[in-house]
């Protein structure tokens, strides 16, 4: 029940508000520099444009988003050539981004939330139904591709 209500996005949004949290309630150190509020805004901006272009491809491959839906086509074109799970790497630069722009350590409590929580529990089941639908295909494709970005495994 509670893997039904843990979703992706909302897995997301939940690490935004614990980082926002312990930004302004626990702001054990502060880093105060525009170098990095202007590196953090151009990570939100790729993670932005790298989750509104995966989902593009999934439109365009015709299959739902949902997790919870059977998937129709095994999607590896645009930022799946290159990432197995770009929409969460989307989150994870969004989040990354805002911890710069908050210019607090502890704002990066957010993202490494959200990453071991993809990391190790969403993403692994994801694959196993890939694995389960698709087969060698999804094996072949996960050989070359990585869970993140780049190659294999």
């Amino acid at each position: 029940m509670l893997k039904r209500f843990l979703t992706p996005p909302i897995i997301f949004l939940l690490s935004l508000i614990v980082a926002l949290v312990v930004t302004f309630y626990l702001p054990l150190y502060r880093v105060n520099n525009a170098i990095y509020q202007k590196l953090g805004w151009f990570l939100v901006l790729v993670g932005i444009i790298l989750d509104f272009w995966a989902i593009q491809e999934f439109r365009k491959a015709r299959t739902p988003l949902a997790e919870n839906q059977k998937p129709a086509t095994l999607v590896k074109s645009g930022p799946y050539a290159h990432s197995r799970n770009a929409i969460y790497l989307g989150y994870v630069l969004i989040l990354v981004g805002f911890a710069a722009v908050a210019q607090s350590v502890t704002a990066f409590i957010g993202p490494i939330v959200l990453f071991l929580a993809l990391n190790f529990i969403t993403i692994p089941d994801e694959e196993q139904i890939l694995s389960d639908e698709f087969g060698a295909e999804y094996l072949s494709y996960k050989e070359k591709v990585g869970r993140w970005f780049g190659t294999g495994r």
